[in-house]
């Protein structure tokens, strides 16, 4: 799992010790000089891969007398052009749904998502299942440097939608073995017209709060009105994310004010 290679390929059972705080020890804690050579390495052969791939690179780099070869520095892959987001645009518009700068046959596609078309026409994002299955190995990767562990609850407070974000957290937390908890609080208009929405947020709210009270574990006072503790740390991570989220325990739950604010 520490060798740098791309396409990248991953094993889906790898999980470090876990008491190591390191996903990848050896990327993680080497030289800087050193890892700044391999990440230079690694930016040649993702060039090489898009050149082969896609005639849209093919043509920018061209263009622009670039090749995946010349980068020998960080500061070589500064002469790189940007990729401007009305380029993209333009590529899908001669080019749909995704454009000549897709890098993997359309038939390789695994999940299709998209941009919200906030500065302009949207763009859709072709995801192959290598994709799917890198983002969500990154995803774990970050979770578990940020200290979660198999068995923790994550708590998802973003809509599951074209967006890719929110998607991202949740297959990171399948791939790292967390207890995942989508919460949404948004609808489509006859949803809300019809007032499914309320019975939505209800019902959210209610495994919210059942899950959290799990993890707080205990149920009354302790010691000169002092509330009890929080035993688990997932049920401090989800409580502080679901008041950021509307979701407020002590308001929602009678039961649940001696857990804390």
């Amino acid at each position: 799992m520490e060798e740098w290679n791309f396409p990248p390929s991953y094993r889906n059972d790898y999980f470090p010790d876990t008491n190591s705080p390191y996903w990848f020890r050896d990327r993680e804690t080497m030289d800087p000089e050193k890892r700044d050579e391999l990440i230079v390495a690694r930016i040649r052969e993702v060039m090489a891969y898009a050149y082969d791939h896609s005639p849209f690179y093919q043509r920018k780099w061209d263009e622009a007398g670039i090749k995946a070869n010349d980068i020998r520095t960080l500061a070589d892959f500064e002469e790189v052009p940007v990729v401007t987001k009305q380029e993209l645009r333009d590529s899908q518009a001669k080019n749909p749904p995704f454009g000549d700068y897709l890098c993997c046959p359309e038939s390789d596609i695994h999940h299709i998502h998209g941009t919200s078309g906030t500065t302009g026409r949207p763009t859709a994002f072709g995801i192959s299942r290598c994709d799917w299955e890198t983002i969500a190995n990154n995803h774990a990767r970050i979770m578990w440097g940020m200290g979660l562990r198999p068995g923790d609850t994550v708590f998802v407070a973003a809509i599951l939608s074209l967006y890719m974000g929110s998607w991202g957290a949740l297959i990171g937390a399948e791939r790292l073995g967390l207890q995942s908890l989508p919460l949404r609080r948004w609808c489509a208009r006859d949803d809300c017209a019809s007032g499914n929405l309320a019975r939505n947020d209800e019902a959210s709210r209610a495994v919210f709060n059942a899950v959290l009270r799990v993890k707080a574990g205990g149920s009354g006072p302790r010691g000169r009105g002092r509330p009890e503790r929080i035993r688990h740390q997932s049920a401090v991570l989800l409580r502080r994310t679901g008041r950021l989220y509307s979701v407020h325990p002590r308001q929602d739950s009678a039961d649940l004010r001696c857990q804390g604010s």
